[in-house]
């Protein structure tokens, strides 16, 4: 199709995932879609890794940018910046496209309202075999993330900015959405029919970055967007799910982990204090509902 807007896909590949990174591209180049362009920023700190990448692909809509090291989140925002598409799709490194993913993509956006922003695919791990689709959720009672399966309007950036690089990773989705949320826009749970992503599940072992990282983050996220008046309730509610971690990660370190990335959290909470944003009431309530209430029943369940 001739006039088809361009998509542009942002992957941010980390160390040791060559195979999982070929995947990912040849899959966007059997794409239906044409009009598409690929920004692969390269975290893996792995020398001339980058080279290597455009000699697998010497295809120009894919552009490599090397990065001197695993930068997390900042990866995302500089793919971001250096793309031209009317849509951005992050897509996960050990994730695939369907051969009609990016036509659905156009599809689906022209189908719906202009204060949707932001498209979070359903997902089908080709491991597990086994779905994620949120699209029965009720979107007045959720804080569901776009994480690995989200499509976003290039103006949602213009009006928001970028994804919270400091947090490195975890817990950015829960930022972001809050401020788009506040800005005006809405985000859409497409269903598997609508709009699916292919996963390739890992099985990893304890790891103890991911369980400081998310707590320390916790932290920040509460510091940067919430009100003192509420931050009792939010405390307890972090004590629970830390006190949880060892039960869901089947490993008693992670209690150790998660209370130092707590404490930290809490000591380097003034930087986020200089450039607080408190979110509306019904953002805060709209979050707390899905903690305490919906995800909190995910985390007990099913995952932590």
């Amino acid at each position: 199709m001739v006039n088809q807007p361009l998509i542009s896909l942002v992957v941010v590949t980390a160390p040791g995932r060559q195979r999982d990174l070929w995947r990912c591209l040849r899959s966007i180049l059997n794409s239906d879609c044409r009009n598409w362009e690929t920004v692969v920023v390269d975290n893996s700190g792995e020398p001339g890794f980058d080279q290597k990448i455009t000699k697998a692909f010497p295809d120009k809509r894919i552009k490599v940018i090397k990065m001197p090291f695993n930068s997390g989140l900042l990866g995302f925002n500089v793919g971001i910046v250096n793309t031209k598409g009317k849509y951005i799709m992050i897509i996960d490194d050990d994730s695939a496209v369907y051969r009609e993913t990016l036509a659905k993509v156009i599809k689906l956006f022209n189908q719906l309202p202009k204060s949707v922003g932001v498209v979070s695919a359903a997902v089908y791990d080709r491991v597990l075999k086994r779905y994620t689709d949120n699209s029965g959720v009720d979107l007045s009672k959720t804080f569901r993330s776009f994480s690995g399966s989200g499509i976003f309007k290039r103006k949602v950036f213009a009006m928001v900015g970028y994804f919270e690089d400091k947090f490195f990773c975890w817990n950015f989705e829960e930022d972001f959405t809050i401020r788009f949320l506040q800005a005006g826009w809405q985000q859409y749970f497409a269903s598997k029919k609508e709009l699916l992503l292919d996963h390739y599940y890992k099985s990893h072992h304890f790891r103890k970055e991911q369980v400081f990282l998310i707590t320390r983050n916790k932290v920040w996220l509460n510091v940067k967007h919430f009100s003192w008046l509420i931050m009792p309730l939010i405390f307890i509610r972090d004590m629970i799910w830390i006190l949880l971690q060892p039960f869901r990660r089947k490993n008693w370190r992670a209690l150790i982990y998660a209370s130092l990335g707590y404490l930290t959290g809490i000591l380097t909470a003034p930087g986020f204090i200089k450039n607080r944003h408190v979110a509306p009431w019904w953002i805060q309530k709209l979050y707390l509902q899905a903690q305490i209430g919906e995800d909190f029943k995910r985390l007990v369940l099913r995952k932590a």
